[in-house]
C-alpha cells in the first residue's frame, strides 16, 4: 500500500506500480510469492 502513497506524491510512478501490482496478484495466485495462502489438506 506505501506504494499508493508514492503515487500520490508522484503521478509518474502509476505504471511502475500497476506492473508491481499484476505481477504480486499473479504471484500471489500461484504461490510463487513464497506465501502459502491454502490450507493444508488433510491426510
Amino acid at each position: 500500500m506505501t506504494h499508493s502513497l508514492a503515487v500520490l506524491r508522484q503521478p509518474a510512478l502509476a505504471g511502475h506500480t500497476i506492473a508491481f501490482d499484476t505481477w504480486a496478484a499473479d504471484a500471489i495466485s500461484r504461490a510463487e510469492a513464497g506465501l502459502n495462502l491454502l490450507p493444508p489438506t488433510p491426510g
